[in-house]
Parts: C-alpha cells; structure tokens; sequence
C-alpha cells in the first residue's frame, strides 16, 4: 500500500529557527540574530511565505480529486430522487408529470395513466390451477402464484370484474418473488423469455399493444403498462373480462411467482419539474402532434427547430388540442419548450461576457443534474445547445460544454482550451428539483392534483432510494469498498465466480471456473443452474456474457461449460441400534443430500472420512463396519480410496449396495 507523501510537515517556527541556523555557516560575519535585524526580518517573511507554499502543494482541489477518480473509472453520483409506487382509485386520466403530495413534499408520474373503476378478482393457470384474490385477501394469506412452469407450455389469465377502455394507457403492477436475486442492475438484464399478452374480444382472444414491460417478462418485480387496440370491443365471459398471458418464445430457468398484484399502479419520482423540453420527428411536417401531460396546459411554450447545435426559434400556431402548426418545415427535428408559471423568471440566467472559467450560481435549489439542458445566445446571432459534462478537461476548444457543481450549485463553463467560454444570453430549458434523502417516507396516502378525478392515492411501496449528491470523499471511499469486493474487475478465478454468482436472472446453484495447461489465455467456467442441466440455457450463457467480459483481462477467452455428473457406486455396510429401523431409500437419501448438497462443489475430492462423518449423523447409526467408493467414467482418479474429481465434474449418487444388520445386546 503507497502511504500518502506529507508536503506540508514544518510549522513556520519550525522553518524559521532551521533558516537561522544556517546563517553561521554561510556568513559568519552575520552575528545579530534577533528579531529586530532586518535580515532575520526577511527571513521571517520568507519562512512565512514556504509555509504558505507548503500547504497549498499539499492540498488536492476538487478539479484533483475528480480527475483521480476518473482515473479509477468512477465519478461522483449526483442527487437522488427517492421512488414509490401508488396505487390510484377513482376514474379519469392522470397525466405525466402530475404532482401528487405528501403534505409538501412533491411526487411526480413517470407516465400518463388511465385510472379505471376495476378490480383484478382472481388468476387462473391453463392447468386449471385458480387463485380468488379477495379468498387470499380475506383469509389474511400471502399470494404465491405460480404462471408459468419451465418445460411446459402454459399460459395463465388475469380476471376483472369489468371490460377495461380501449385505446387509454392502463398499468398493472406484478410483485414477482426475488429470492436471492440482485436487480438494482436489471437493465443490463436481457430477458429470454418472450411474453405475449391478449384481451378477450366477443368470442375470440386478440393481441393487446405493450406499451412498457418493466418486469422483462415476468422475471422481476415492476409496472406492465399495455393498452387495448383503439378498434377492439372487450367482452366479459363468465368468470370476468380476462386477460391472458402466454410463452411466445424461450423458456424460464425458474418458474416465476407472482406475490402481488396492483392494476391503476404508477410509479412516482420525488421531484417537480418546472421546466422540460421534448424532442420531436416532424419529417418535414408543418403540423405536429405533442405528447400531453401536465406542463402542457400551463400556456407556456416555446418552439424550436435544431439543427445540430443550432437551435432556431419558431413560429407557431394551435390547430386542435395537442397539435400544433409550424412556420416552417425546414426542420426535421424539433424542440418544444414548455414551464410552470413559477419558472418563467428563472429560466433566463443573465449574461456571459466571454471570460475563461466563467461561473454562474442558480437561484433555485435542490436541482436535479440530469434534468438540466442549456441554451446560449452566441454572438452570430444564434441560440447553441451546450452539453452538459462530468469533467471540463474532456473537450476541446470548440467544445460547447458546462460542468453543474452541486455543492456551489453554479453552473461553470471552460477556460477557452478545455470548453469554450460563453459569450452571451444564457436559458435554462430544462430544469427538475428534487429533496433527495428527505424523499424517502413511509406508506401512506397522498393528495392527488387540484382538479383530479383520483378519489385516493395510496402509497403500496415506501419512498425509497433518495439521496444527496455524493462527494468526492464518499466517492473515494464508495470506489474503495467496490475494489475491495471486486465489483468492477474479474483478475482471479474467485473473482470470476463471485461475480456469476451476482448475475440476476441466471439462477446459478454452483459455479467453478479453472483454467487449462493446453489452453493458455482461456478460463472455463462451470455452471449449475436451477432444473435440467444437461445442456445450458442460451439466455443464461448471453446474460453471463453481457455481464462478465467487460470485466475480463484482456485477449482472455471465457468458455461456458455444463456440469458432468459422475456416478459413484457406493458399497457399505451398517449395524443399525436394534431400537431403530433404517431402510435403504433413508440412506440412499442421506447420501444424495451429501453429494448434491451446498458444499459440495465442482472438482470435489469426494473423502471417504467426510463420508463416515456423515453418516454418523444418522441416530439409528451404531457403525459403519465397510465403506468402498469407486465411480463410472473417466472423469475422475482413485487415491487412497478417495475420489479426486476432474475440474467441471459433480458428484451424483448411483448405484448403492447396502447391507445392514442389527447388533442385539
């Protein structure tokens, strides 16, 4: 470990007594030492000024710290807004970006919602397995439904006690059993199973239009958002109006479970924008079609067309509700601007006169990074798109970039070299706040927006996942404990293993990887998944693929290889205590137990001793007068009457002579 050079180690006392010391030895015609000599004067300004020296060498700025971190990969994460899930009663749309509230704590949709007056009343597998939710819900029981079962082809149907709208955004929220699975990085999951969901359509089952599938087919929990095809006609059958879910293509590892179910669910941000700008395809178009949610309404709204970095105010004018007509059809791509009343002062930032290293401090607090977009007004006479970065030094001269520092909450700009510096009006486009850890609340009710038709907003899930900007000390320390725990590497073989282990959706039992002496820049790795192992699942390979060779060295190979199960055949004999019985298939069981039990992992030196160790645990044991292993196949060596497994084996129990008798005393 490099222990951390101290520059400044000497005091001004300290720096000055060691300069007087030397006068002597320099000049000794310099006899007058004390403070009134005007030499020692001097030389107190100069230990003064060392002193200063020192500590200003030894102190790291920020610009430092984050280039050291970006040497390492990582940068600090910005604020946080906490999550939560509500579960909305009564009848009427809900639009993106409505401000439900916690007394003043504002929560915001990620999407629009057509709040229904239907319940889900029961589940019914194809098997004719059927689950009455208000029979659960009644009996105080948890739901534990299984939909679909590896290797068999069937589907399962969801019943509401009334047709659901056609043509209107609807969500169901699925809480699906995550046992021992990681999903904070489900992103990175690729699911490999294909979901296809149908309504009931006067006698006949059609196919409905999935909007969002956040559970990646029913492998985790999250919101399906789907709709009902504007020309359909749902009907009801006899047991409610279902919907019906089915394998198209692939096949689970694990069956899923379903433990919850929520319909008129949606997730809300802790946060409230004031100010967004959409991005719209016009194809050459005059008219534009805009998506509708809360800023909409609010009469504020700018148009613009871009053009690269250049962005070029329109012209406009209402055609109906939510379209909008053009001045011009140059441009393929366009922005639209709209606010809150409250952000029309904030918006326009001022001025910038064109000065390296220009820094501009917000008004507003609390801001979210990601929601900020900037435009400046440049001296040719154009309004220019700045990006925002993570480090000014990344761009050049011509570079259009600022960099938000959020423990000044200032906005600043490059030095000419690194970014240019801006010369002219500045507009904030888009602007988001949030309270980050002061976000996360417990369940509750929410109030629902002025003017909503939502009778009741209950928060199902607590407000969770706020939090401050990090610093660059707690980045430090973050990046430290991921290296420690090798969350960003795979340089050894346990490496390697742990981090398959952590891969969400793979459903790993055991894994061991090794390499080959005639395979030289090669790592196999062994895997045992949950059901049939006798070949391995392609979703799993490609998701184990996604996740571990980023992290691999360089030119290193990863081979993915089923396990070989070697049978043994076990000869042993027993004297069992004449108060107890035992039968053959008791000990039999015992024995697969061992071999097929957690510790037992690939390559194993299967050890007579452990085994008589085992065995003793049985209370109807009184002693093992013979035990003889031997196995089929060549995967494996006999030594000392142990059997040492080739790397890639598993142990499985085969053929089992037994022998027992009493011993009567």
């Amino acid at each position: 470990m490099l222990i951390p050079e101290q520059l400044d180690n000497q005091s001004f006392d300290e720096i000055l007594n060691q300069a007087i010391k030397q006068i002597s030895l320099l000049t000794p015609e310099w006899t007058n030492h004390n403070p009134s000599d005007p030499g020692v004067m001097i030389l107190e300004l100069f230990s003064w000024y060392k002193e200063v020296q020192q500590y200003h060498l030894n102190a790291l700025s920020l610009e430092h710290e984050l280039a050291y971190l970006k040497l390492l990969g990582a940068s600090p994460d910005p604020q946080r807004p906490a999550k939560a899930l509500l579960s909305l009663s009564g009848e009427g749309m809900v639009e993106q970006n409505a401000v439900f509230r916690a007394e003043d704590i504002p929560f915001e949709t990620t999407a629009s919602l057509a709040v229904v007056q239907a319940q889900v009343t029961s589940l019914q597998r194809s098997d004719q397995l059927f689950t009455d939710l208000e029979q659960v819900k009644r009996g105080g029981g948890k739901l534990e439904f299984c939909p679909f079962i590896p290797g068999q082809d069937l589907d399962f149907t969801l019943f509401f006690d009334r047709t659901l709208p056609v043509g209107m955004p609807l969500q169901l929220w699925f809480q699906i059993e995550e046992e021992g699975q990681n999903w904070q990085q489900a992103s990175a999951f690729h699911p490999y199973v294909t979901i296809r969901g149908e309504y009931w359509d006067q006698g006949r089952y059609r196919p409905l239009t999935v909007l969002e599938d956040h559970t990646q087919s029913f492998f985790h929990s999250g919101i399906f958002r789907f709709q009902l095809p504007p020309d359909g006609h749902p009907s009801m059958t006899g047991q409610g109006f279902p919907l019906r879910f089915t394998v198209e293509d692939g096949s689970y590892v694990k069956a899923p479970v379903i433990c919850g179910i929520h319909f008129n669910a949606v997730e809300v941000l802790q946060r409230e924008t004031i100010s967004q700008c959409r991005i719209y395809h016009s194809d050459g178009k005059r008219d534009l079609l805009l998506e509708q949610d809360a800023l909409s309404g609010t009469g504020h709204m700018e148009v613009y067309g871009v053009e690269g970095e250049r962005w070029v105010p329109l012209k406009w004018e209402n055609v109906s509700p939510g379209r909008i007509r053009l001045s011009s059809e140059d441009f393929e791509t366009v922005g639209v601007v709209t606010w809150k009343e409250e952000g029309e002062l904030f918006r326009r930032l001022g001025r910038a006169n064109g000065i390296a290293c220009f820094s501009l401090p917000l008004p507003e607090k609390n801001l979210l990074p990601d929601s900020l977009e900037l435009l400046v007004w440049e001296p040719d006479g154009n309004w220019y798109f700045w990006q925002r970065t993570e480090d000014l030094n990344s761009g050049g001269a011509s570079s259009r970039q600022y960099y938000f520092d959020a423990l000044s909450n200032a906005l600043q700009f490059g030095d000419g070299e690194h970014g240019q510096a801006p010369e002219g009006e500045l507009l904030l486009l888009s602007w988001s706040t949030s309270l980050g850890e002061m976000g996360n609340i417990q369940e509750g009710y929410l109030t629902a927006p002025s003017g909503s038709t939502v009778s009741q907003a209950a928060c199902v899930r607590p407000a969770q996942g706020g939090r401050a900007a990090e610093t660059a000390e707690e980045c430090f320390r973050r990046v430290k404990r991921e290296l420690e725990h090798c969350d960003r590497r795979c340089v050894t073989l346990g490496d390697l293993e742990r981090a398959a282990l952590n891969v969400p959706g793979t459903y790993l039992k055991k894994v061991r990887a090794f390499v080959k002496e005639q395979a030289p820049n090669q790592v196999f790795l062994a895997l045992e998944t949950l059901g049939d192992n006798r070949t391995l699942h392609p979703g799993v390979v490609e998701n184990l693929k996604q996740a571990l060779l980023p992290r691999l060295m360089i030119n290193t190979k990863l081979n993915f290889l089923a396990p070989v199960y070697v049978q043994l055949k076990i000869y042993v004999q027993l004297s069992v205590k004449p108060q107890f019985s035992i039968s053959e298939e008791g000990v039999r069981q015992v024995l697969s137990d061992y071999f097929e039990g957690p510790d037992m992992h690939f390559g194993a030196v299967i050890s007579k001793n452990e085994l008589l160790d085992h065995l003793y645990l049985l209370p109807q044991l009184q002693s093992v007068d013979m035990l003889e292993l031997s196995f089929s196949g060549g995967h494996g060596t006999m030594q000392g009457g142990d059997i040492v497994l080739e790397e890639g084996c598993l142990p499985r129990l085969g053929q089992l002579n037994l022998s027992m008798r009493t011993n009567d005393f």
